[in-house]
């Protein structure tokens, strides 16, 4: 940033060349002769510092422009980067738009710092003390009269600034509330038009968009009467020079160029201090959205000690394991049980009982609160992230895809896969709709994968884990909301994928999972009971009850489905 200071102190410095060169004109017409060629000299001396200034400062907002464009990205990559290593907990307590802002626009603010802040203030404040020390040098006495109003103005804004800096907090959390109104509000647009409930979040985010509204004019208003002040004096100046340079030279002690400097240089005065001033309002602003960026940087990143490697296979033990919220709500109290190489174990109980809780532990989606999980005896939290991340795939209900190609979604399990890799991984996931595509494997997905079902996603991110080839396979909710053509494909490609590996599986269908090794019943953040299938059933207690209900819940579906087909026959 020295280069870029340095050509806008140049560029604040030339453009006193034309103030020069206009009093120099103004004291060679009264006290001589004019001369064309002299003032011809003085007009090119103008020109000449005109020419300058504008290619000084471009220079310099074009090298300060440059370094803040590296500076956002460099700020960009370290969030990206940090909000990989934090714990999951941290999304949970943002919305998807409120962390956009976080990376996009917030760090695009430390833009208007480096790009526009620095060299105007230099610039600015350079001009201020060259002119300052230039009318003190003519002039102490006009200097005097042309400086007094500038203490008083400032001493004003600085008070306007402070009574703005109040409501920056408040204003930015404003600004992140509209900010996920808005984002909230187009993306359940589908959902409002089905239901048409559009009115009620309508009212939400009207009063949301209200209450930024209404903040932005409140700080206006604390601001509004200081702030006018502050630039009617800033600009007052002429209105005590020309009297007191009356005065002078009515009395003899002022000549009438040294009068036309004041007034033409002197009235102008203050004119520095609105860059500068401008750019303080802006800054105010500015810190209060880095510092949410700084919070979040500050946030520690989730332990990554680099131990020992985790053996190739090994028993997960869950170790009097507890978890606690964000918010302080204990979600585990106290789970054990061990899953052993190359089993099945399935996590069932009523909603809110800890199952998914319990299963993001595994990957340290979240770390547990007191307790531990070892996997072959070694505790995952002192083993490598990326090799416990290398030895456990997620299959989440929810199945996320980029918008890139086939071929790119498969890759995120295998970056070197080959076509023949990705062509046996989608023949075991049951992918046969892939060749069908217009363009195969290289197939564009769009946002979220939105040209697929919901069954082709599940079956794509089953390929997907296939390539990855991890020890240990957790399926969260798997076929949680697929139709049962569907779910007979997907329990195929579940199948080969669990082939010699261990699986974890969360269901609300307990037929998917009745064939398990081990069937552990959760209820309200405990294990309940666990066995196998027949097991529980000869001892009944809840997993019975929820069998039941289960069976129940598919027979009526059945009969309804009975039902509507005689009816329509």
């Amino acid at each position: 940033m020295w280069r870029c200071s340095i050509l806008a102190t140049a560029s604040a410095l030339l453009d006193l060349l034309p103030v020069l060169a206009l009093w120099l004109s103004i004291v060679h017409i009264v006290s001589a002769e004019p001369s064309l060629a002299t003032l011809a000299l003085y007009a090119g001396i103008a020109l000449f510092g005109v020419l300058c200034s504008i290619w000084a400062l471009s220079r310099a907002m074009k090298t300060s422009h440059l370094v803040a464009f590296e500076a956002v990205h460099a700020l960009r990559l370290d969030l990206a980067h940090h909000l990989g290593e934090v714990p999951m907990g941290l999304f949970a307590q943002r919305s998807s738009a409120q962390t956009r802002s976080l990376i996009v626009d917030e760090p695009e603010r430390l833009e208007q710092i480096i790009a526009h802040a620095i060299p105007e203030s230099v610039s600015g404040f350079i001009s201020w003390i060259a002119v300052t020390l230039w009318l003190f040098a003519v002039d102490w006495r006009m200097a005097l009269v042309s400086v007094a109003m500038t203490p008083i103005a400032l001493g004003i804004m600085a008070i306007a600034i402070l009574r703005g800096n109040r409501e920056i907090g408040r204003l930015h959390s404003a600004s992140a509330a509209f900010n996920g109104a808005i984002a909230d509000f187009f993306s359940a647009m589908p959902a409002l038009k089905v239901f048409g409930s559009g009115q009620k979040l309508h009212a939400r985010t009207a009063k949301t968009v209200g209450d930024f509204a209404d903040m932005q004019v409140r700080i206006a208003q604390r601001f509004l009467l200081f702030g006018g002040t502050f630039n009617s004096l800033i600009l007052a100046n002429v209105c005590i020079i020309l009297p007191a340079g009356l005065m002078l030279l009515a009395g003899g002690s002022l000549d009438i160029p040294t009068f036309l400097f004041f007034l033409i240089l002197g009235s102008n005065y203050s004119q520095p201090f609105l860059k500068m001033i401008n750019q303080m309002g802006q800054l105010s602003q500015v810190a209060g959205a880095l510092e949410h960026v700084n919070k979040v940087l500050e946030t520690p990143a989730q332990p990554d000690p680099g131990g020992v490697s985790l053996p190739e296979h090994g028993e997960l033990v869950f170790e009097d394991v507890r978890f606690r919220h964000a918010d302080g709500t204990l979600a585990l109290d106290g789970v054990n049980f061990t899953v052993k190489p190359g089993s099945f174990l399935a996590l069932v109980g009523p909603s809110g009982a800890g199952k998914s809780t319990a299963a993001s532990l595994i990957p340290r989606l979240h770390d547990v609160t007191d307790g531990r999980i070892t996997f072959g005896g070694t505790d995952i939290r002192n083993a490598p992230l990326a090799d416990l991340m290398s030895r456990i795939g997620f299959l989440f209900q929810d199945t996320f895809m980029f918008s890139g190609t086939v071929a790119d979604n498969l890759r995120v399990g295998k970056p070197d896969a080959s076509e023949t890799e990705m062509k046996d991984a989608l023949r075991l996931a049951q992918a046969q709709f892939v060749p069908r595509l217009p363009k195969g494997l290289e197939t564009a997905l769009g946002a979220k994968g939105v040209t697929l079902s919901g069954g082709e996603k599940q079956r794509l991110a089953i390929a997907r884990l296939i390539l990855k080839d991890p020890d240990v396979i957790v399926l969260d909710e798997a076929t949680a909301f697929i139709d049962p053509d569907n779910e007979v494909e997907i329990l195929k490609a579940l199948h080969a994928l669990a082939k010699n590996r261990t699986v974890i599986a969360i269901a609300h269908r307990l037929h998917t999972v009745q064939r398990a090794d081990c069937i552990v019943v959760m209820k309200a953040g405990r294990v309940d009971d666990k066995g196998t299938h027949s097991e529980l059933l000869v001892r009944g207690g809840l997993y019975a009850e929820l069998l039941r209900a289960s069976r129940s819940a598919r027979e009526s579906c059945l009969r309804e489905a009975d039902r509507g087909a005689s009816d329509d026959g």
